[in-house]
């Protein structure tokens, strides 16, 4: 683990150096031992260090900067299923893109925040933000934002007992990856059908959507 010493990467963090310059090189430095630790399931030293660096952007006003560590601790919390820690930090992201006006951030932030209102049980509101920011991704004409969107829309029709809507929606967002040729999001969407497939009984059927992405992760190497 990283430990509280940080290991080999406290001779990063402490590099001499003018401190304005090397700002940025330490917030990098910072965000990497954060999402290391992260990993390795030391919470504390990744909560510590993206505060830090979230400290340090706001010191000298890298507004997009602050984004990244804000939505790093959303990203923290809800790893450690702390998804009402998860929702503070959502909302803050998404409060902090609105004052930048990136539409395109705005969309990303309100997709996160569906995400973990989703996992807090509050089916319909998730469902509300999710189409909000698919509107948003459609404007931008962002393909791969509307693919997730549509998949995620699936978790919640499915969680509602809509199967049909959530075949629709899985079905719509496999369509948008095949054609942009995101072969991680199709291998995502086969895993859905598949589950989908499994909550019918059409067994053969879930196999082959669950051999058809296990053979992408594999040539992804995607090991997890």
């Amino acid at each position: 683990a990283v430990g509280e010493d940080f290991g080999a990467y406290r001779p990063i963090l402490e590099l001499p150096g003018d401190a304005e310059a090397s700002t940025a090189t330490r917030i990098g430095a910072l965000s990497y031992v954060s999402a290391i630790a992260l990993v390795q399931g030391d919470f504390g030293v990744s909560v510590l260090r993206t505060r830090e660096a979230l400290e340090m952007c706001r010191e000298f006003g890298d507004r997009k900067g602050v984004i990244t560590q804000l939505n790093a601790l959303y990203a923290q919390a809800r790893w450690r299923g702390s998804y009402l820690a998860a929702r503070e930090w959502a909302e803050q992201t998404l409060q902090a893109c609105g004052d930048l006006g990136d539409k395109a951030a705005i969309a990303a932030a309100l997709s996160n925040l569906a995400d973990v209102i989703f996992l807090l049980g509050h089916h319909r509101e998730a469902q509300a933000r999710l189409e909000q920011a698919s509107t948003m991704f459609a404007e931008m004409d962002d393909a791969t934002g509307m693919a997730w969107c549509s998949n995620h829309l699936g978790d919640i029709a499915l969680e509602l007992g809509d199967i049909a809507e959530a075949r629709r929606l899985y079905e719509a967002g496999a369509d948008i990856f095949r054609k942009t040729d995101n072969r991680w999001g199709l291998a995502r969407s086969a895993c859905d059908l598949g589950h989908l497939a499994c909550e019918e009984a059409s067994y053969d059927s879930a196999r082959a959507f669950f051999r058809s992405a296990l053979t992408v992760f594999r040539e992804l190497e995607h090991k997890r």
